[in-house]
């Protein structure tokens, strides 16, 4: 007479005697919690600082940065959960791992699709992770779309049972969420307030330089104008020689009606910074009085004595 052993990896019809080694014993929401605080400090901490890296590198680089954070969480995430491990850094600290409805290592592909079907937990108010919690198997929504399941990986039904580990988990959950738990919120916070300040430090300190620039220019001008009597044609015949800089573009002279323009084109900026040139305006008769101002360019970004 054939025996069948039931599967530990189906919903049961009836509750699996607790002597079947082979019993599933599915990933508590606390520990899932835990696991995911970890993996979430651990994922913001790395993409705070390539993120920060590339914006400081190439001010505009703020899509590619979001782009990099994203791809990271994916590549994270979908790597380790199809791995041979079958877990993440955080999960492999709480005992747990990602199977099929089948026990079974999922592949990539599907820890693909579970990783952006978190996104979908989320959106809706993290309802969907919080299912974790009430559902029979211990499945979050995005577990449910992927079929897959977490397990705890190395307890036994008897510990289960006899609920062995729980006031560990509990110490350590309280732990994590007093020390850990805020980190990512204010990881966050930090990354949306320092990265925009320090890309408007970083461009304040290149329009230094377009201002050196216009202040080298209009002092040929002045100089060609005590020497000859007359403006000169171009700057080049002031001779003035154009800086070889990333953050400096072309430099003109031009007179318009009795005053005399030079207007100086930053190179490289933001589009915060704004359109235009730096301009530094004087009297055409008698060039020796300049007025810095902003043309098109933010004036927080410029000097104070260009602000006007």
């Amino acid at each position: 007479m054939s025996t069948t052993t039931a599967s530990p990896w189906n919903p049961p019809k009836a509750r699996l005697a607790a002597e079947d080694s082979g019993e599933a014993i599915y990933a508590g929401f606390w520990r899932r919690f835990s696991a995911y605080w970890l993996d979430a400090v651990l994922v913001n901490v790395i993409s705070f600082a390539i993120t920060f890296g590339l914006v400081t590198m190439k001010p505009g680089f703020d899509l590619l940065a979001t782009l990099v954070g994203i791809a990271l969480a994916w590549l994270y995430y979908s790597l380790m959960h199809s791995s041979s491990r079958q877990a993440t850094l955080g999960k492999m600290a709480f005992g747990i791992k990602v199977t099929d409805l089948e026990g079974e290592r999922i592949s990539f592909l599907r820890a693909t699709g579970r990783h952006f079907a978190a996104w979908v937990s989320a959106v809706l108010l993290l309802v969907g992770f919080v299912m974790a919690a009430f559902t029979e198997r211990k499945q979050a929504l995005h577990d449910m779309m992927a079929s897959t399941l977490v397990v705890r990986k190395d307890a036994s039904p008897e510990e289960a049972a006899a609920g062995s580990g729980t006031m560990k988990l509990t110490w350590g959950v309280w732990v994590m969420i007093v020390l850990l738990g805020p980190l990512p919120m204010w990881g966050g916070i930090v990354a949306a307030i320092s990265i925009p300040a320090y890309q408007d430090y970083l461009s304040r300190s290149k329009m230094v330089e377009v201002v050196a620039t216009g202040n080298a220019a209009k002092s040929a001008v002045q100089q060609f104008h005590a020497k000859n009597g007359k403006l000169p044609a171009t700057l080049e015949e002031a001779g003035f020689v154009q800086p070889m800089s990333p953050n400096v573009g072309a430099t003109r002279l031009s007179v318009q009606g009795p005053k005399v323009v030079i207007g100086v084109m930053p190179r490289g900026m933001p589009p915060s910074v704004g359109e235009g040139e730096v301009l530094f305006t004087a009297d055409a008769a008698n060039p020796v009085t300049w007025t810095c101002s902003p043309g098109g360019i933010k004036s927080r970004f410029l000097p104070p004595n260009c602000r006007s």
